[in-house]
C-alpha cells in the first residue's frame, strides 16, 4: 500500500491524472481505483495525484517533466492476511516490490478473496500477492495459478449505465427538492394548513419581504387589516411592525383621510365600535354620551371630486340651501376607562330644537344599546334648546333621568357651563 504524501515524502514528485478521458480511465484501471472511472467535468484531473515511484524512467522527458502518454507500471502490494502461514515464505516480508509489467500467470498466487480488498491509499489497488521463485511455487501444493486482470469492457459499461441512472435519479430528487422549497408550494401549504385570513396574511408577507420599504404595495384589504391593529393599540402596532412588513403610520393616516364621513350617523363608525367591543369588559362598555353645539363662520366649499357643496344646512336626512351657522357634535367616552369616540355631526342653520333634536338623541342611544354599549349619562351645555329638551322629558331634581326603552339614562348639564 502506497503511503507517500506531499507532507511526509519530499524526494518524489506527484503528477495529476491526465485530462484525456481514455488515458485517465487507464490510469484509474491500473490503480484499481474504479471510483475514478468516467469521472465527469475533469474532477479527476483537479483532485487526484499519482507519485513518481509508480513510473518507469522512460516515462519522463529529458527536462524532468512526465510524458503526456506516460502509463504507471510500478506498484507496492500487500499480502492479504487470508493466506495461511504454510503458504507464506517466512524469510520474506509482508511488503514486496514488484513490477506490474513482470506479472504473469506463473508467479501470481490464487488469493482466497477474489475482490482483493486489503486497504485503501492514494494509489491503492486490489491485492495480487507477492512473487515467489519457481522452487517456492513447486513446494507449495494447494495453490492454483490465476491471473488478476483489469475490468472488462462489459463491466465498465455496466458501471457507466449504473452511474448514469444514479445521475438521473439525483436530478429528479434535486428538482423535487427545489419544487418543495418554491414560493408556489409554500402558498399551497398555507392554504392547506392555515385559516383563510391567516393564509392571506402570511402569503403577502412572503412577497413583501423581498422589497424595500419604499417599494412595498398593499391592497385595500390588507390596509383595513392593519388599521384594525392600529385601532386596538398604537403601541402594539409599532411593536409588530418591527417583525412584520406593515404600512407606515403616514400611510394609515392617508387611508383614513379618504374615508367618506358625512353629516348624520355613519354605519362605518358603529361597525368599528362593534369590532372594539370584542376586547372590552362589561365595565368598559359603560359610557357617557356628550352633546355639544358650536358656532361656525358661514362658508361654502365645493368639492369637485364628489360634486358636493359643503357648508349648507345638513342633518343627514334633510339638506337645505341655508348657510350653516352652527354644528352639533355627538361623542361618547368611557365611564370607567379612558377612551372616547365621535359618533355624528350635524350642520344646522339654527339651533336644534323640538322633535328633530329628540329623535336624533334617542336614535343614537338606541344604536349604542343595540351593539351592547350601556349609556349611563347624557351631558349637554346649559343653553336654551337643551333646557327645553330637559323640560319636555320631565327632568327635575327629584327625577334626574329619562327612559330609553327599558333603561334609565341620567341627564345632566355640563358643570363647566353652569
Amino acid at each position: 500500500m502506497c503511503s507517500n504524501t506531499q507532507d511526509k515524502t519530499k524526494d518524489i514528485t506527484y503528477h495529476r491524472f491526465p485530462k484525456d478521458v481514455e488515458l485517465c480511465n487507464k490510469w484509474a484501471t491500473l490503480c484499481h481505483r474504479f471510483d475514478l472511472i468516467y469521472n465527469e467535468n475533469g474532477k479527476c484531473n483537479k483532485s487526484q495525484r499519482l507519485c513518481s515511484i509508480h513510473f518507469e524512467p522512460d516515462c519522463y522527458l529529458s527536462s524532468g517533466n512526465i510524458r503526456k502518454d506516460a502509463i504507471p507500471s510500478k506498484f507496492y502490494w500487500t499480502v492479504p492476511s487470508s493466506i495461511s502461514d504454510n503458504q507464506k515464505d517466512t524469510s520474506s516480508t509482508n511488503i514486496c516490490e514488484i513490477s506490474a509489467q513482470n506479472i504473469d500467470e506463473e508467479n501470481v498466487l490464487d488469493l482466497p478473496d477474489p475482490e482483493c480488498s486489503a486497504g485503501i491509499a492514494v494509489c491503492s489497488t486490489p491485492i495480487l500477492g507477492r512473487t515467489h521463485s519457481s522452487t517456492e511455487i513447486t513446494n507449495v501444493s494447494n495453490i492454483n495459478i490465476v491471473t488478476c486482470t483489469s475490468p472488462t469492457t462489459e463491466q465498465l459499461t455496466m458501471q457507466k449505465e449504473k452511474y448514469e441512472s444514479l445521475q438521473i435519479e439525483f436530478k429528479k430528487l434535486q428538482k423535487a427538492y427545489f419544487n418543495a422549497c418554491s414560493l408556489s408550494n409554500f402558498n399551497l401549504m398555507c392554504d392547506k394548513f392555515l385559516t383563510p385570513e391567516m393564509s392571506t396574511f402570511v402569503k403577502l408577507q412572503s412577497k413583501l419581504i423581498h422589497f424595500k420599504n419604499q417599494g412595498r404595495r398593499y391592497n385595500d384589504e390588507f390596509k383595513q387589516f392593519t388599521l384594525t391593529i392600529w385601532f386596538f393599540g398604537p403601541k402594539v402596532y409599532r411593536f409588530l411592525k418591527c417583525a412584520w412588513c406593515l404600512p407606515t403610520i403616514q400611510t394609515l393616516q392617508r387611508v383614513s383621510e379618504r374615508w367618506e364621513i358625512n353629516a348624520g350617523f355613519n354605519n362605518f363608525v358603529f361597525e368599528v365600535l362593534k369590532l372594539k367591543l370584542k376586547n372590552m369588559s362589561d365595565e368598559s362598555k359603560q359610557c357617557v354620551m356628550c352633546i355639544d353645539e358650536m358656532s361656525l363662520k358661514s362658508f361654502v366649499y365645493y368639492r369637485i371630486k364628489k360634486v358636493v357643496i359643503h357648508g349648507l344646512h345638513d342633518t343627514g336626512f334633510i339638506i337645505t340651501d341655508e348657510l350653516a351657522k352652527s354644528v352639533m357634535v355627538i361623542m361618547i367616552r368611557g365611564w370607567n376607562d379612558s377612551w372616547k369616540q365621535p359618533l355624528a355631526f350635524y350642520f344646522v342653520s339654527t339651533s336644534f330644537v323640538g322633535d328633530d333634536q329628540k329623535n336624533i338623541i334617542f336614535k343614537c342611544i338606541n344604536m349604542l344599546h343595540s351593539i351592547s354599549f350601556n349609556v349611563k349619562v347624557l351631558i349637554s351645555d346649559l343653553v336654551s334648546n337643551f333646557k327645553r329638551f330637559a323640560t319636555s322629558l320631565g327632568i327635575f331634581p327629584s327625577k334626574p333621568y329619562f327612559n330609553v326603552g327599558t333603561k334609565e339614562v341620567i341627564f345632566m348639564f355640563d358643570p363647566h357651563t353652569c
